[in-house]
């Protein structure tokens, strides 16, 4: 049986900023991708809902997870 995924929770102001980051138009796809992926999983997402959501490997949406 798989691990729980560890749940991210983020404080208003790093909501809203990584929310000021996802609407700009002016960062690199790599930063846009890694603020998703955060967003989503405070969301409540596990890894395989957003690693398919996203087009991404699992592996790559937990190492994410886990940097943050």
């Amino acid at each position: 049986m798989a691990r729980p995924t560890p749940p991210i929770n983020l404080s208003p102001e790093q909501d809203e900023m990584l929310h000021k980051i996802a609407r700009s138009r002016e960062v690199a796809y790599s930063l846009l991708q890694r603020v998703k992926i955060v967003l989503s999983a405070a969301g409540g997402n596990d890894n395989k809902t957003i690693a398919e959501e996203m087009g991404l490997c699992e592996e790559t949406v937990g190492l994410w997870r886990r940097r943050w």
